[in-house]
């Protein structure tokens, strides 16, 4: 059914923002620094009266944002002890700091804050709520550094950060309660928007063919997996559907209609070439796009019916993968379909906030496990060097160095994430710079404008911050020379200070990455590309045996799993030294070859599957996995693999067995003698005949299981096309009535 605008506009923000995990991110953080920054103002007005509460607005704003991740977890239990954990690390960081200064000079706050800085590092490797509380802690110290301000204002500062604590505790518990199921909602939303975009493009390809146009099909389209990802990463949250069998349920759907967009889009691009041809299904296409999919399923049922080629045909392609991902869309969240108590068993989970993992793993695996070890190191070393190398540069303004290097060596695994995320802090600096000084200008310091301006910007900043770092580093730097203003410390001359200090921080932090105990983007694309096919080789092995059913899409969603990791590994590496074969898309084609698979093996009784896929695999020895597994195949060795797992899939379809039968009927009731009923089976293209007797009934022996288009016709009549799934080792019963002429023909 086409939605009306409101849905449209919520399916983009589901397209932008799968589960919406970036929208609740960015309001949690701006709500918790909005509610801080009142409630400081009021606490700070009313107990410390004559100490400005600026200061305070401050420090407890601050670690009001960062601590704004504990409205993100699973449980109210878990909120409260993040929430109240926040105050007492950004105490701790301010506590030391300010009396370090105060008791044994500048010398002994710059060592205590080289020690805290590998403590907040270290701390990561007790998992995300501790890589927080450390980031909180660390913020602390680096605050005090910045304002210095007396031991006499200590208990003041201590008592801004309660009061951010205990905000943040209040608004977890009321505005941000936790409900996968709605996020799971919102995945999915997320996924049928992106379909429609990929089949805009694909209609786009067909209308005007182009290089610009097939690179914006290949990019829609490669983006799909980290959608259905993103379900899987939701499913594994038991709150989020009813059983482990309804969340089975959602993901062999889910592969499903997958598996069409794979056929949908390899025929669109073998359709480009056939201008003539190719015209026909941009209609269609544009009904997908739009979200009308009964009307795109009936113009494909009339474009079927009145093709005379056969099923290597695109165009037939295009017609029966319509067919089926309308069928694979419907009924997402019905009761009815699965069996409650089936097991499901999660590839992948999302993290608190809703977001995909990255490449940590995969480079904490070459680091030896001590990933987090490595970094504290790094950040320490690098923090020193920036106090030494800073403070020639600008003996008041040298912290921003510090915290330079600190957030550039924090986030990335491998050298040259760190290479890309320095140049991402001082491209978003400078253009941060260069927009600060109207905005400036514009605001003349008015706390009525600027604090709303900095809750804009926070917001926008966490919000596009997956997009690119350097679209947040843009917006805190404006959020910085804001305050700046506020304190009345803002001057032009803070504009070339930042960027010579940001500039110094990143390099030295890339220099450090670079010579401290490395962990090398070549590395980790290796292990990830071991780890793909070590994946794809289990589900080869899966086909084989007699297992469980439910194997195979798990091992299925196991391999696209694989390959995003390979791909961010891939993706870290300078532009100049990747690989072609991952630039090509070719491992994007060798994971959809590996859904059609594992759909019709999914499909195949466990005997025969056994039997013809090990024979097929045994012809096929020279393929080296073992090998491939430690060095890169190339497009040649992609292209082979891709050319296995076609032959597999093809003897997983002739070797499932399914029976079709049913009475063929007049709209009078009376049997219709002369009838022909075809069933043509999805993804193999296996075709079978069978004829109405004297009472009108057919049936069709021997067949294939899985999705199949079936078409009834008789002379004198409508043809009638409608789509079965033929189940594995049943017998399916469909009673179809022809309508005369043109009448309308509908399936009873």
């Amino acid at each position: 059914m086409r939605a009306g605008w409101s849905g449209r506009v919520a399916g983009w923000f589901a397209a932008l923002d799968p589960g919406l995990a970036r929208w609740r991110s960015a309001w949690a953080a701006t709500l918790c620094l909005g509610v801080a920054l009142l409630a400081e103002f009021l606490v700070s007005s009313l107990v410390f009266p004559g100490q400005g509460a600026l200061t305070a607005m401050l420090a407890g704003g601050v670690a009001a944002m960062q601590g704004s991740a504990a409205v993100l977890q699973r449980t109210a239990s878990a909120r409260i002890r993040f929430g109240l954990a926040v105050p007492v690390a950004a105490t701790a960081g301010i506590s030391v700091a300010v009396l370090l200064r105060e008791e044994a000079g500048t010398v002994a706050e710059l060592l205590g804050f080289v020690a805290i800085t590998f403590g907040a590092v270290l701390v990561r490797r007790y998992g995300p709520a501790f890589a927080v509380l450390g980031l909180v802690g660390w913020t602390g110290c680096y605050v005090s550094m910045i304002v210095r301000p007396p031991v006499s204002r200590l208990p003041s500062l201590v008592c801004a950060e309660v009061v951010a604590g205990l905000c943040i505790v209040v608004l977890s518990l009321t505005l941000f309660r936790h409900r996968p199921h709605a996020s799971l909602r919102h995945a999915l939303r997320g996924w049928h928007r992106r379909t429609e975009l990929v089949f805009a493009a694909a209609a786009g390809l067909l209308e005007r063919p182009g290089r610009v146009r097939r690179t914006r099909l290949d990019r829609r389209y490669a983006r799909l997996s980290s959608v259905a990802l993103t379900v899987e990463g939701w499913l594994a949250d038991p709150a989020s559907s009813r059983n482990t069998g309804h969340a089975a349920f959602v993901r062999e759907r889910l592969l499903r209609s997958e598996a069409a967009v794979d056929v949908i889009v390899e025929s669109v691009r073998r359709l480009g070439g056939s201008p003539g041809t190719a015209g026909h299904w941009v209609p269609v296409l544009r009904l997908l796009a739009r979200g009308s999919d009964e009307e795109a399923a009936e113009e494909a049922r009339h474009r079927l019916e009145s093709l005379l080629a056969g099923p290597e045909d695109p165009a037939w392609q295009t017609a029966v993968a319509v067919l089926a991902c309308v069928r694979a869309g419907r009924g997402w969240h019905e009761a009815d379909g699965h069996d409650p108590a089936a097991g499901f068993t999660p590839v992948v989970a999302v993290g608190p906030g809703g977001a995909l993992p990255g490449m940590a793993g995969v480079a904490a695996a070459v680091a030896g496990g001590a990933l987090p070890v490595r970094q504290a190191v790094q950040t320490t070393v690098a923090a020193a060097l920036a106090i030494v190398l800073g403070m020639p540069v600008s003996p008041t303004q040298y912290y921003w160095s510090l915290i330079a290097v600190f957030i550039v060596l924090l986030g990335p695994a491998t050298v040259a994430e760190t290479v890309s995320r320095g140049l991402h802090r001082v491209a978003g600096t400078v253009l941060g710079c260069l927009v600060a000084i109207p905005v400036t200008a514009l605001l003349h310091g008015n706390p009525a404008l600027v604090i709303p301006a900095v809750l804009l910007s926070c917001l926008l900043g966490y919000y596009l911050m997956p997009v690119s770092y350097a679209v947040l580093v843009f917006f805190i730097t404006l959020c910085v020379f804001q305050l700046y203003d506020l304190m009345h410390s803002y001057h032009p001359g803070l504009l070339p200070i930042r960027l010579a200090e940001t500039a110094l921080g990143a390099a030295i932090a890339v220099l450090v990455a670079w010579v401290v105990l490395p962990v090398r983007a070549r590395d980790a694309e290796s292990l990830a590309r071991r780890r793909l096919f070590q994946a794809l080789g289990e589900l080869l092995e899966e086909v084989r045996p007699a297992a469980g059913d439910g194997c195979l899409p798990t091992l299925s969603r196991a391999v696209d799993e694989h390959r995003r990791q390979f791909a961010l590994a891939a993706a870290a590496r300078p532009l100049w030294t990747r690989k072609v074969s991952v630039r090509s898309g070719g491992y994007v084609a060798l994971v959809a070859h590996t859904r059609r698979l594992a759909v019709l093996a999914h499909d195949s009784p466990h005997p025969v599957r056994a039997t013809q896929l090990s024979h097929t695999l045994s012809e096929r020895r020279e393929f080296p996995w073992h090998e491939w597994s430690r060095a890169d195949p190339g497009d040649r060795g992609v292209a082979r693999v891709r050319e296995l797992l076609d032959d597999l899939a093809e003897t997983a379809g002739r070797h499932t067995k399914a029976v079709l039968s049913g009475r063929v009927a007049g709209p009078d009731g009376a049997p219709v003698v002369a009838a022909t009923v075809t069933a043509v089976r999805l993804g193999s293209g296996a075709s079978r005949v069978g004829h109405g007797d004297s009472d009108g009934r057919y049936r069709l022996d021997s067949g294939e299981a899985g999705a199949h288009l079936v078409v009834a016709t008789a002379p004198g009549y409508a043809a009638v096309a409608t789509w079965l799934f033929l189940g594995s080792g049943r017998c399916t019963k469909a009673d179809v009535t022809l309508a005369r002429d043109d009448d309308l023909a509908t399936k009873t």
